[in-house]
């Protein structure tokens, strides 16, 4: 079975997202994913930076791909021999705080790339019984926090990182709160 083509890339001045298909299961999503990504990256972009970036242009790279795609990128990249719902690889190596200072210099910045498991995400959102869109939306918008240097290893980070993935979510749309489950924040729908 050949690999779908992939989808066009966006020509919003602001918002570059080139999505690349690699599982045929996400054919069958009843959402267009290429509008509903520049939406939430809008979402993140605004939150993340704030205002002052309308003539800018910022790009990723999204692989919509499948759990054996997702386990060897995992594999390669990060010595984990097992599968997981995104992965991301930023392309500059700075500190959320300090992102600015690269777009006030260019008027173009490539985030990275984000790597989705449709599998992964079908199962998850059945879990935790969320549709496949909402929790899409909240695996993007995860994988978007960490291109801009958001990181969830240190339990002050994952809490600042929680706090605005809820603020985000509930922008487009999702009603999300956080919870206290095994000493860990996680987000719920209200």
């Amino acid at each position: 079975m050949s690999d779908p083509d992939p989808l066009p890339i966006s020509s919003s001045e602001e918002f570059l997202i080139d999505i690349s298909v690699k599982s045929s299961n996400w054919t069958s999503v009843n959402f267009s994913v290429h509008e509903h990504c520049k939406k939430v990256m809008k979402a993140v972009v605004v939150n993340v930076l704030g205002g002052g970036y309308e003539n800018k242009s910022v790009e990723i790279s999204l692989l919509l791909a499948d759990d054996e795609r997702l386990h060897n990128l995992n594999k390669e990249f990060r010595n984990k021999d097992s599968t997981t719902n995104v992965l991301s690889f930023p392309f500059y190596k700075i500190q959320k705080d300090t992102i600015n200072s690269v777009l006030d210099s260019n008027n173009y910045m490539f985030l990275g790339d984000i790597a989705i498991s449709f599998e992964r995400i079908m199962s998850e959102s059945m879990e935790q019984e969320k549709t496949f869109e909402e929790y899409f939306s909240h695996i993007l918008i995860h994988g978007l926090l960490h291109l801009f240097g958001y990181d969830h290893i240190l339990d002050e980070e994952a809490e600042i990182m929680e706090k605005l993935e809820i603020k985000i979510m509930n922008e487009v749309g999702y009603k999300y709160k956080p919870i206290e489950f095994n000493d860990q924040m996680v987000s719920q729908n209200l």
